[in-house]
This record gives structure tokens, C-alpha cells and sequence, in this order.
């Protein structure tokens, strides 16, 4: 064997190692891809999470919202209706008696305005509120009733105050249901 040729050997390990260097930096290099994708991975999925998330609170803000807008309109409404309905009351003992008919039969209309209305507090309405509704309710037909049977003033009046209460405990079932029990109440009624 002449000197300047190298041993078969030594030429097989290089050229092993020449082919080794690049499969094995190249599975270096899918292992480290690998880890770097499951990174990235489990950030997107991180960030999906808080998008649904927030995309939730959202829809549920809106929801909250919406509900607590149905109740406001469904609380005036009533409200109102029994403003109606008690100014009816109040015209009514002072009618003769050939206007009595007539505003009875507005009195009913009303009364079944009232009771429309607090159908539909039963749905929007918290169970507190419900209650007191339908209390109310009560007392708007024994007033009905009462001054359709023209009773004494004094028998009118009784209900009347019995209404004024209730009235009053409904505004606070109101207040909390749309959370301002603890804020003053500007307009005076």
C-alpha cells in the first residue's frame, strides 16, 4: 500500500459521518420545528380561549342589557297604566250618576290594561316583583269593585291607601330588579 492513500476504512467513516452530520441535523431540526409548532399551538388555542371568552361576556353583557331594557319599558308601562287607572278611580266617585256608567266602563278598560301589563311583568319580572304585581292587581279589582257598588268614600279611601302602599312596595321591587335600590329616586310621585 503506497503512503499517500489512506486506508478504506478511514474513507467509509468519513463518508459515514458526511451522511450522518445532515440526517442528524436535520432530525434536530424537525424536533425543534415540532416543539417550536406545539408552542405556537397551544398559544393560538390560549388565544381562541380568550376570544370566546370575551365574545361571550359580550353577548352576555348585551343579553343582560336587553333583558334589563325590556324590564324598564314593562315597569313604566305598568306604571303608568296604574296612574291611568287611579286617576280613573278618583274621577269616578265624583261622577253623577248618568255619567257612572260610562267611566266604569273605562275603569274596566283600564283594569284590564293593568292586568295585561302584569302578565307581562310575570315574565320579565323578578319573583319579588311578580308577587307585589299581583297584589296589587288584587287591590286595583277590590277597588274596582268598591266603587262600582258605590261605596262610601271612606270604604273607597281604605282601598285606596291599601293601593297607594302597594304601589309604593312595587316601586321598590322595581328598584331592585333594575339595581338602584340604593340611588335616590329623582322624580317624586
Amino acid at each position: 500500500m503506497p503512503n499517500s492513500q489512506t486506508p478504506l476504512w478511514v474513507s467509509m467513516l468519513l463518508a459515514g459521518i458526511a451522511l450522518i452530520g445532515p440526517l442528524g441535523a436535520a432530525c434536530i431540526t424537525t424536533k425543534r420545528d415540532d416543539k417550536r409548532w406545539s408552542r405556537e399551538l397551544a398559544r393560538e388555542r390560549e388565544r381562541w380561549q380568550r376570544e370566546d371568552s370575551k365574545r361571550h361576556q359580550d353577548l352576555s353583557h348585551e343579553s343582560r342589557m336587553n333583558w334589563r331594557d325590556r324590564r324598564v319599558e314593562a315597569y313604566s308601562e305598568l306604571h303608568d297604566a296604574l296612574m291611568l287607572w287611579l286617576e280613573g278611580a278618583v274621577k269616578a266617585i265624583d261622577v253623577t250618576d248618568a255619567e257612572f256608567a260610562d267611566e266604569i266602563d273605562s275603569m274596566n278598560e283600564r283594569a284590564a290594561s293593568v292586568r295585561r301589563l302584569v302578565s307581562r311583568i310575570r315574565v320579565v319580572g323578578s319573583r319579588e316583583t311578580e308577587g307585589a304585581a299581583d297584589r296589587l292587581l288584587g287591590l286595583v279589582y277590590k277597588h274596582y269593585s268598591r266603587i262600582k257598588k258605590k261605596q262610601t268614600v271612606e270604604e273607597i279611601s281604605e282601598v285606596a291607601q291599601e293601593i297607594y302602599t302597594g304601589r309604593q312596595a312595587l316601586k321598590i321591587c322595581f328598584r331592585m330588579d333594575l339595581g338602584l335600590a340604593g340611588v335616590e329616586s329623582q322624580v317624586y310621585s
